[in-house]
């Protein structure tokens, strides 16, 4: 696993909160992931692995299309963040949800035999 995403797990670990930034972003406002200088610090940590990640699911489009959107670096570098971080917890909801599926098809079948 990537330090990237160690890193994610490690601070997202709450399924209830993956759920509310997945559904509603980071600009809900997530601790550690509000102010400026914490997204940053956050991004600079891991840059390298940030920009392979949203070229690798976004494409080479992505920066420029930020670009257009964030006037200054660190509003860049704030959205890159936000973006991986939302992408993580969609990634820990639908993992969730796929493990109670099957616990419930399990269930269902054992109820019927």
């Amino acid at each position: 696993m990537s330090r990237l995403f160690d890193a994610l797990e490690k601070r997202f670990n709450d399924l209830d909160e993956c759920r509310d930034i997945a559904e509603h972003g980071c600009e809900m406002g997530v601790s550690d992931f509000i102010y400026y200088h914490e997204t940053r610090k956050f991004f600079l940590e891991h840059e390298d692995e940030i920009e392979a990640y949203l070229d690798g699911i976004y494409g080479d489009s992505i920066l420029e299309d930020l670009s257009k959107e964030n006037a200054s670096i660190n509003q860049l570098m704030n959205a890159m963040v936000w973006i991986v971080v939302r992408d993580h917890c969609c990634c820990v909801v639908g993992k969730a949800e796929e493990e109670a599926a099957l616990i419930t098809q399990d269930l269902l079948s054992t109820a019927a035999q």
